[in-house]
């Protein structure tokens, strides 16, 4: 059974924990990988760098 008194805030708990996520792993690609480094990977694996 779902509360619907409770329902928004699992919801939002939810999209805030993707959320941060999302942005941890965004931010493990610009600053320990950079920008270059993640290009080259890129390149390395068949990809088009520019995606990067």
């Amino acid at each position: 059974m779902i509360d619907n008194r409770l329902a928004p805030y699992g919801a939002f708990t939810i999209r805030a924990a993707l959320g941060i996520m999302f942005i941890a792993h965004a931010y493990l690609k610009i600053a320990v990988f950079t920008v270059p480094g993640f290009a080259g990977f890129l390149g390395q694996v068949g990809f088009p760098t520019f995606l990067a």
